[in-house]
Parts: C-alpha cells; structure tokens; sequence
C-alpha cells in the first residue's frame, strides 16, 4: 500500500456531519485504497477561540485539502476567510460549500477559483440559487442567511454535472464542485467517503489507482421509524403501517434532521419514539432537510384529508424552525405554528459541549447554545427547553441518550396532552401572587397595579369557561380570604395556612430534600413553619389554589441568593419554597393542571 498520506482539514457547523466524516475517513484507512487521510476537526462555533483559531491556523498550514460547509455567522466568517487568505494560500483545494460569499469566494480547485474571472460561469449559476427579486419583495420581511436555496440548488447539482461531463477544461473542476454539494446533501458516510476518494484522485494523488462511486442520492423528506425498513414518504403511506403497532390514536410530531439520519447518528432519536410509544404516544418523526423544516409541519403534522393534526410537536434540533442553526425568520414560522396551534416543546441536543462539560457546569448550557437552541428559537414559540442526548467526546462520535432527561422531556409531552384532553371543569389551577420582601406588607403587589382586581376578573373569566371555581362576593373578600385581615398588607402580615405539610410527607414528595439539607440543614428550617411542619400559605377557590410567594432567605435579596448559591455551588431553594412547589405540583391542590407566578414584572425572580 502508498505510504501517501492526505491532511485533510474540516470545519463542520452539525456535529452529525463531523461523525459521517469521521466514518468515512476511517473506511478509507481501513480499505485497500492507495492513500491514508488523517484529519483534523473543527466546530464552527470553536474558532471565536483565539487559541482554537491558533489550532486552526496551525493545521491549515499543513493541510493539502480544506474543506469547509455551512458557516453563516460574520465574525467566525471573517476570521476563517483571513487564515484563508494567508496561511491557506499553500493549500492546494479548497472546498467551501453554503456558506457566506466572503467564504465561498475562496474556493479553488485545480483550474477553477470562484473569486476569480475565470469562475463568471459559475456566477452565473450561482445567481440561480440565491432568492429571487420575487422573494426579496414579499410581504414577510427575510432574516439574513444562508445565501443558497436548497430546492433550487438541488434541482442545479442534479442535471449541471451531467451536462458538464462533456466539457473539458476548467469545466470538469466547476463540475467537480457541484459533484462536493451532491455528496454533501446526500451526505452518508459511503457518498462523504466517496467525495474523499474523488477529491483525492484529482487534486492530490492522480497517478495513484484510487476508485470511488457516483453520488447515492437519498429521499429529501420523509417520515422515520426506527422499526420501519424505509423512509415514509406520506403521512398515508406511514399511517397505514403504523395503525396496527401505534400505542393510541393520539400523535406527537417529531422534527428530526436528515443529516442525522443520513449519518446513522440516530440513537437519541430513536431513544425519544421508544419513551413516547411507552407512554401511550403515537409518533410521526418527520425529516427536516437545509434550514428551513416548515415543509415537514406542512406535509406530516397539519390535518390533511382522513388524518388529523398532530396533537404536540416536539423539535429534537431545538434550532429555529426557518433558519435552522444558520438564522431565524419568526415571522415566517409563527405563521405557520399558529395554524397548527398545538405546543411546541424544545429538545436541545448537546452540540458544542460534551456531556460531563454540561453537567459540571453552573451555568449549564454555554452560550452558543443558550443562543441557539434557547434564546433565538423561543421568537418562534418554542417552550421548555430540555437537554435529552449529547457527546461523550468531541469530534466525531455518536449521540448519546440522556435517559433520565428523555423521561422528563417525555412525560412533560404526555402531562401537556392529558391536560389539553382534561374538561375545563375537572383542570385544577396554581397561582403563586408575588410578595416581596417577604412580610414587609408586599403580597400582590405591584407598581401603579392593583393585583387582586386583576385576580379577581381572572377568577371570573376561569368560572366563564368552565372552570370549577369558588369567586368571594367582592375583591376586598377575595383579599380577606388570602390575607385573613386586610390590614396584613402591613407588616403584621398574617397569612391564612392552606395546608401543613409533615416532614414525612415533604421527604415522600421532594426527593431532593437531601440535597436542600447540605445548604440549608435539615428541615423544616426557621421560616414558613410551626416548629415542625411547613406551612402553605394560601386558600382554595374550588379548583384554583392561590399561593404566596415565600422567602427566598432570611432578610436577603435575589442578589445575595445568587451570590450565597454561587458560594454554596447549588441554586437549592429553601425546604419551605421547595415544599409550596412539590405541595403544588403532585397533591390534589393541582394536579397535573396550570401553574402561573403572578409577578411584578417580567423578571422570574422567585425560582
């Protein structure tokens, strides 16, 4: 076997894509193919380290081939377009795909460079792929973006090669290019191997005997299962096969990722279907492809002839809807979420942190996914975000379940359900009314705001739409029954006890009472207790059990409970707080029903 060995360099945006990569690189290494490949790695969302962007720069020095795929954020651009320019001027290819202009200007590849004259034909296609004037003039403004329409380019890179072929010159390195795009949107570890092997035979090792096959391409869409031998390509064709082995009529929505699949990267998926279908809950996982997953809301969840719509949707990508990781047009998407109007729960998949990184970490997600997988999706409706898979290691490795946190994300689909198919009559409601500083005459205060009216015309609209519920005669009783004596609002605060819990009753309903206990001591604790039991401040109205906000800790602010959790390295809230939300949440008070915090701004301050 050649002793010739190819340092390729790769930056990957979807960990999925390094993972295929590093398959196919490891099939070559292992087949008799004349040529080894040693790679080296790098996220997107690394390189705004300098000393990962020093790595970078280092291994660009070295590389014979830089291959690099969706990169849309400016800052990270720039900087890997100047390394580029000056160290990447000794590469021989360069391969960008789908990326910001400034980037994809500095490919070249044997006779054909896209920043030069030379590459007008390629211009000329290109302008084909970006949005149209049509596009640009429509009614909902577009976000900033990946540059390339996926349909359009797809239909180009399907026929320009073929016509291509003929042509010789710098023609066959412009066919080449579009031959990459091919590989990498059917991207499996065979067609990125295969993508390897070509790039190899024309540009470092063309003496050598080096085979490689033609683009296998794949279904774009579809419906996935992991006990289904093929892609579904109809909500009918996959009902059908479903019918007899789906657990109930009822029907989550799953928007998975192509490039997963294509990957064999898949594990976390089917780990979530397995969690639902255990729990009663019919899935349809759809395949979302590019940055813009509405066609698989469209196609799969909306109610279409004999099927209905989805009863949830659950996004195991957690990027935005349109956008994906690379933008985000909410306009675009609340469009059409609020025509399917069922809840929409956030999978985040741990992408640029591993999962000991995670877990060791206060702050929990860095802030490239608080960013993406948080903050930007939630313009589009996305609700709470839960954590379910990540890496071990970085690069390319598989994802892993997160199996205590599938069943918390799960189980919250299936309350969410049971709750939306509940009678307004049987739900159960929890109020908590802001007061702060505790005892200091605050409770349901606010700002030129007169909380308990606000109350009191909510109790009343409850009562209009079905809900069992006991409204006082007035707002000043409505105050009475809280605060047994309407002077309370002082500080002589004397609180009506709704409950009492014993602490055998706390230990049975918290089981992080322990962990309370390192920072706290054992409860009860000094606050919010008669020496024994916790106390629960509040009354019943019927179905709706309204709450008040308890001490955060003894005379302190939310400031110093941060400050006091940084010290202690727990966020553990005091045995009274925790025993108000455990009281709350499995007790007859409000089971499996909505809990609201009335507060005095936007700020969540309690919890």
């Amino acid at each position: 076997m050649s002793n010739r060995v190819m340092r390729f360099v790769h930056v990957y945006l979807e960990r999925q894509m390094c993972t295929a990569f590093s398959r196919a690189i490891d099939g070559i290494n292992q087949s008799d193919q004349p040529i080894q490949i040693e790679v080296e790695a790098f996220c997107v969302h690394e390189l705004k380290d300098l000393d990962k962007l020093e790595e970078f720069r280092q291994a660009v020095e070295r590389a014979d081939l830089l291959y690099v795929a969706h990169v849309f954020v400016d800052d990270i651009a720039r900087n890997i377009a100047k390394v580029i320019r000056q160290e990447g001027q000794k590469v021989p290819t360069v391969v960008i795909l789908n990326a910001m202009p400034e980037l994809m200007k500095l490919t070249r590849m044997g006779g054909f460079k896209m920043g030069s004259e030379q590459s007008s034909e390629y211009s000329k296609l290109l302008k084909r792929f970006k949005r149209s004037k049509d596009d640009e003039n429509e009614t909902v403004k577009k976000s900033s973006g990946p540059p390339l329409k996926t349909d359009q380019m797809m239909a180009l890179i399907k026929t320009v090669p073929k016509v291509l072929k003929f042509i010789p010159g710098k023609m066959q390195d412009l066919r080449t290019y579009m031959l990459c795009y091919l590989y990498w949107l059917n991207g499996s570890p065979k067609n990125l191997r295969s993508m390897l092997l070509m790039l190899s035979k024309q540009y470092f090792a063309p003496t050598e005997n080096i085979t490689f096959d033609a683009p296998v391409e794949y279904a774009e869409e579809g419906i996935y299962h992991p006990d289904g031998e093929r892609w579904f390509t109809s909500r009918a064709e996959y009902e059908a096969w479903y019918k007899d082995r789906a657990p109930s009529a009822l029907r989550v929505g799953l928007i998975i990722l192509r490039t997963s699949l294509l990957a064999d990267n898949h594990d976390h998926y089917d780990a979530v279907i397995r969690a639902l279908e255990s729990k009663g809950i019919g899935v349809i996982a759809g395949i979302a492809k590019g940055l813009d997953y509405r066609r698989v809301v469209e196609n799969f969840f909306m109610d279409k002839g004999a099927y209905a719509k989805v009863d949830g949707v659950i996004t195991l990508s957690s990027f935005s809807l349109v956008g994906g990781p690379a933008s985000n047009d909410a306009e675009s998407a609340v469009k059409v979420l609020k025509e399917l109007g069922v809840p929409y729960l956030s999978a985040i998949p741990l992408e640029f942190q591993t999962i000991d990184e995670w877990k060791g970490d206060m702050s929990g997600l860095n802030p490239v996914q608080v960013a993406l997988n948080v903050a930007i999706p939630e313009l589009d409706g996305l609700i709470a975000p839960t954590v379910y898979s990540g890496y071990n290691i970085h690069g390319g490795s598989k994802a892993t379940p997160i199996a205590e946190r599938i069943e918390l994300l799960t189980e919250r689909m299936r309350r969410i359900l049971t709750l939306r198919n509940k009678a307004n009559r049987d739900k159960k409601v929890g109020i908590v009314l802001f007061s702060f500083p505790p005892d200091k005459g605050n409770v349901g205060t606010a700002a030129y705001l007169d909380v308990f009216e606000s109350l009191y015309l909510l109790l009343q609209r409850l009562q209009k739409e079905g809900y069992t519920v006991e409204i006082p005669e007035s707002r000043e009783a409505l105050i009475k029954a809280i605060i047994e004596d309407e002077s309370s609002q002082l500080p002589s605060a004397n609180l009506n006890i709704a409950d009492r819990l014993t602490m055998e009753q706390y230990e049975q309903i918290n089981p992080y009472w322990k962990e309370i206990a390192q920072t706290w001591g054992e409860p009860p604790g000094e606050l919010n207790t008669d020496g024994s039991s916790l106390l629960i401040f509040g009354r019943h109205f019927g179905n709706v059990f309204i709450g008040v906000q308890l001490h955060l800790v003894m005379k302190a602010t939310p400031l110093s409970y941060s400050l006091l959790a940084l010290l202690h390295r727990i966020m553990a809230l005091r045995p009274s707080i925790a025993g108000l939300i455990e009281f709350m949440v499995p007790m007859p008070c409000c089971t499996l029903g909505p809990m609201v915090h009335w507060n005095s701004c936007r700020a969540i301050k309690w919890v």
